[in-house]
């Protein structure tokens, strides 16, 4: 049976907030070049001009052009820059932009079919970033338990409670934990929970 794989958006060069922001502060006619150092060896180098309202990339074949729009959304403290996917169809609002090798051009996440790479995680993936979370909000990250402790093998009911914290609360709190933690030893194999 053939593993199932998703496209994750860390194997893709982006157009991001920081690209988006020096774009956006460019006058118009003014040159920008993008480059990216990519696996196996392949550089992708790109450049492109602002205009009145957006940003031109040169296509890497061919010596046309396509223009990325940019919009600007009032905020509480300004406004913000939002590339427009330049896919006709979606015209999606976005942080970042996903180059796509295959079609030469810079889309958003849902044309390029990307997912996140939290999404490709399992239950029990889920679950233990979700304890560990728990207990660096409860004891703090510095805390000898998790420090020294035994991972996820070791449930925290014997644990202290925090100096500054109240008995309702702590309790409430641990029992969210311990009750995420028989979920995670559910999903593990046999061999590997604490005796």
């Amino acid at each position: 049976m053939k593993t199932r794989y998703r496209k994750r958006t860390i194997e893709f060069e982006r157009l991001d907030s920081k690209v988006l922001s020096a774009v956006s502060k460019l006058s118009a006619g003014q040159d920008y070049n993008l480059r990216w150092e990519c696996e196996k060896d392949i550089s992708l180098k790109l450049s492109g001009w602002r205009d009145q309202s957006g940003f031109c990339v040169y296509k890497r074949k061919c010596l046309t052009a396509y223009r990325i729009n940019i919009i600007y959304q009032d905020t509480g403290f300004g406004q913000r820059p939002l590339w427009v996917c330049p896919n006709g169809y979606c015209s999606e609002r976005c942080l970042k932009l996903f180059y796509s090798w295959k079609q030469d051009i810079f889309l958003c996440r849902q044309c390029i079919h990307v997912s996140y790479v939290s999404q490709n995680d399992s239950k029990a993936d889920y679950l233990s970033h979700k304890i560990i979370s728990l207990r660096e909000e409860l004891w703090g990250k510095d805390s000898i338990y998790l420090k020294y402790g035994d991972g996820l093998m070791e449930s925290c009911d014997d644990w202290e409670k925090p100096k500054w914290m109240k008995w309702p609360k702590f309790i409430i709190k641990r029992s969210k934990i311990i009750e995420l933690e028989m979920a995670y030893w559910s999903l593990i194999p046999k061999t590997t929970l604490p005796l």
